[in-house]
């Protein structure tokens, strides 16, 4: 990456065209992964003058947070990303720019997006989970492996819920009440030692 083509990308930032905001974000960001040349007064100013502006894409604002993490602005950049966590379009966004990331915040804020995110059967859970098992503190990775078992068996238990409502024609019906029984109860006290982990899991953060 041309180092010499930084000037291009900040004047991109204000283009009337998305695609080269977009790109032009992406190429400032690039030139933070080789070098310093984007740790300047002029990209700090403009990279927060754009993440305050309502108008611009929230996905090309979470990348601009990324890259003034990068440059020093840390608190600008993770109060965006966190407002952002409960935003459908663009959480995987988010999720992803905090997966790659090598710093000590981005762990709390993948936690909050996976306590949010599970509660509400995300397909992201499962790449949330790898990396905080991977990288959290041992006692978290612990927390939230637990957490994750306790959430298999009771989608298990929901499953057998919705198989048993239409039951085989060889069940009884007193076998029929038995089985429905079971599962409520496994199913209750799954998603009950789930939420007393909750606040054990935040309590690492």
């Amino acid at each position: 990456m041309d180092a010499s083509n930084l000037n291009r990308f900040v004047a991109g930032l204000s283009h009337a065209d998305l695609g080269i905001r977009y790109w032009s974000t992406l190429g400032i960001l690039n030139l933070t992964l080789v070098g310093d040349a984007a740790h300047s007064p002029a990209v700090k100013s403009a990279l927060l003058n754009k993440l305050a502006d309502d108008q611009e894409s929230q996905v090309i604002r979470s990348y601009m947070a990324w890259i003034l993490i990068r440059i020093g602005e840390r608190e600008a950049g993770f109060a965006f990303l966190e407002q952002q966590i409960e935003k459908t379009y663009t959480s995987r966004t988010v999720l992803n720019i905090l997966d790659w990331m090598d710093q000590p915040e981005a762990i709390a804020l993948i936690v909050k997006n996976y306590l949010s995110a599970s509660q509400k059967s995300s397909d992201q859970t499962k790449v949330m989970v790898a990396k905080l098992i991977e990288e959290a503190p041992t006692e978290l990775a612990s927390l939230i492996e637990q957490r994750e078992k306790l959430r298999n068996f009771s989608k298990a238990r929901a499953g057998r819920l919705k198989k048993l409502k239409n039951p085989p024609s060889n069940m009884s019906a007193e076998k029929l009440a038995e089985e429905k029984a079971k599962a409520q109860s496994e199913l209750a006290e799954a998603k009950a030692k789930m939420k007393l982990l909750d606040p054990q899991i935040q309590d690492c953060l």
